[in-house]
C-alpha cells in the first residue's frame, strides 16, 4: 500500500466532505495512438500491461488489420487499488480566541467558506506541528493546494478500483460519482409525452468541469481523450 497526494478543487472537496464524489478521471500521460481501441475492460495495472488495437485499412474498405501494440511501463496508472490518497487543498492557517488558552492556531479550508454565514468563521482544525515549528512559521493567507503539507490533510482516500476508458464514455450514473449534480425537470407536459425540459444533466456538467481544466492542456471533451478512473472510498 502507498500514499499518494492528490488535488482536488473546493467544489469536489465539499463533494467529497457530502459524499457525493467517489469517482476521479486523470488524463493518461501517454495516449495510445489515433483510432486505437482498447483490448481488454481493465489493465494490468501491476505489470503496466495495456493492449489497444489499432485499426489501419488493408484490402478493400470492408476488411481491416489490426495490430496489437504494448503501452509503455510510464504508461500505468499512478494508483492502484488499496493505495490511500491524501487530498490536497486551498488551506490558510487561523487563529481563535480560547477561554483557557488565550489563543488558538488551527487550519482553515477555503472549501468550507460556502457553509459559512454572516459573521461566523471557518471551522479550525487543530493540528500538532513538528518539533521545532510553530504554525505562525506559515505567511498569512490563503496557500495554494499544491504547497499542502501531508500534516495539514484532513481527507484521505482509499483506492477501490482503477479502469480505463475514453473520458465521453462516462454514464449518468458515473458522472454523478464525479460529484457533478442533475436538476434536469420537465417544464412542460408530462414523462409519457415529454414537451420541454430545463437544467443540465450530470453528464452535462461533467463536461463543462472537464473543459474548464483539461481544455486549456490540450485534452478537451471534443478530444475525447483515454482516462483513468479512479473509484475510491472515504476513510
Amino acid at each position: 500500500m502507498k500514499e499518494h497526494p492528490i488535488l482536488f478543487s473546493g467544489a469536489m472537496v465539499r463533494a467529497i466532505l457530502e459524499g457525493r464524489k467517489t469517482q476521479t478521471r486523470r488524463v493518461m500521460k501517454d495516449q495510445p495512438p489515433q483510432g486505437s481501441i482498447l483490448c481488454y475492460d481493465v489493465l494490468d495495472a501491476y505489470q503496466g500491461k495495456g493492449y489497444f488495437f489499432q485499426r489501419a485499412v488493408k484490402i478493400g474498405a470492408d476488411l481491416f488489420h489490426q495490430k496489437r501494440t504494448l503501452l509503455p511501463n510510464k504508461g500505468k496508472p499512478r494508483y492502484k487499488a488499496g493505495d490511500r490518497l491524501w487530498v490536497r487543498e486551498i488551506w490558510g492557517v487561523g487563529t481563535r480566541p480560547d477561554p483557557a488558552e488565550g489563543w488558538r492556531d488551527g487550519i482553515e479550508y477555503k472549501a468550507d467558506e460556502l457553509y459559512l454565514e454572516e459573521h461566523d468563521d471557518l471551522n479550525l482544525y487543530e493540528v500538532t506541528p513538528p518539533d521545532g515549528a510553530d504554525l505562525c512559521d506559515y505567511w498569512s493567507g490563503w496557500h495554494p493546494s499544491i504547497h499542502m503539507p501531508r500534516l495539514f490533510s484532513r481527507i484521505t482516500l482509499e483506492v477501490t478500483a482503477v479502469r480505463v476508458e475514453r473520458v465521453r464514455d462516462i454514464s449518468e450514473e458515473d458522472a454523478q460519482a464525479e460529484g457533478c449534480e442533475n436538476n434536469v425537470r420537465l417544464i412542460y407536459g408530462n414523462e409519457a409525452r415529454p414537451i420541454d425540459y430545463e437544467g443540465l444533466y450530470a453528464v452535462e456538467r461533467f463536461e463543462n468541469l472537464w473543459d474548464s481544466i483539461n481544455a486549456k492542456r490540450g485534452y478537451s471533451w471534443e478530444s475525447n481523450p483515454w482516462v483513468w478512473v479512479i473509484e475510491f472510498e472515504r476513510e
